[in-house]
């Protein structure tokens, strides 16, 4: 299978250029609109929302490996396990039968014992660990009465539950009592190893400077092996950008 992982801690950006990436005729289609802009807009929420992989879900399913901390559900399977998943995926069989490349997101340092892809990275520095940290607070965390939500992991929209990648036994897997978001968010901060994603192949400096922006899609380009539809790219990036620059 030609995977291509798109790794970076969660809330850095790294849904927005799997969609770019998608417009390299080498990519599986994830069934992106014409304008970018609205686009953009429609799906990348600028609080408490459902992330936009997540809303639609994946023209493939990828549920049985998980792809964000503290999960390792999938990670261990053999080979002839991972080809049997995607046997049973009509998209995942006809990428594999073509070579076209198969993008995921993945918020985590490690990667699975199987995987054997390209990786395209985003990294934090020490000027953007504070902005993280403020998306993540801002999407990730709803305070109700006494408690806190973690909203990655509670989803109670029945035409997106499906497409939840994570599953819980009772609701203290995903609801804290605290008396501020903020706590629970820098926990988890901590404990998802924000700080450590760095020599990476972009920062989220680079998407939070529209000058970058032909940087990182010169770089999706490598990545992929052709060309991508820049102006898409570089629209969405823009907008991607002015929704989320000023926190």
């Amino acid at each position: 299978m030609n995977w291509l992982k798109i790794q970076y801690p969660a809330g850095a950006g790294g849904k927005i250029l799997m969609y770019c990436a998608s417009t390299s005729k080498n990519v599986i289609d994830l069934g992106i609109k014409n304008d970018p802009v609205e686009f953009t807009k429609n799906n990348f929420p600028n609080q408490h929302g459902i992330l936009p992989i997540e809303s639609k879900g994946y023209p493939y399913d990828l549920s049985w490996f998980s792809r964000q901390y503290p999960f390792t559900r999938g990670h261990n399977l053999s080979q002839n396990e991972v080809d049997r998943s995607i046997e049973n995926d009509l998209v995942l069989k006809e990428a594999k039968k073509n070579n076209t490349i198969v993008p995921f997101h993945w918020c985590r340092l490690d990667s699975p014992q199987w995987f054997n892809g390209k990786t395209f990275s985003i990294g934090i520095t020490t000027n953007t660990s504070n902005w993280l940290l403020k998306r993540r607070l801002k999407l990730f965390y709803l305070k109700k009465g006494n408690d806190v939500i973690d909203l990655r992991h509670h989803n109670t929209n029945p035409l997106t539950k499906k497409y939840q990648k994570t599953s819980f036994n009772n609701t203290a897997d995903y609801i804290y009592s605290a008396s501020s978001p903020l706590t629970i968010a820098k926990k988890h901060f901590n404990e998802d190893r924000c700080l450590e994603f760095i020599n990476t192949t972009i920062y989220i400096d680079d998407l939070l400077n529209k000058k970058r922006h032909f940087y990182i899609i010169n770089q999706l380009e490598n990545y992929t092996g052709s060309a991508l539809n820049r102006q898409w790219c570089q629209s969405a990036l823009a907008t991607w950008t002015d929704m989320w620059k000023d926190i």
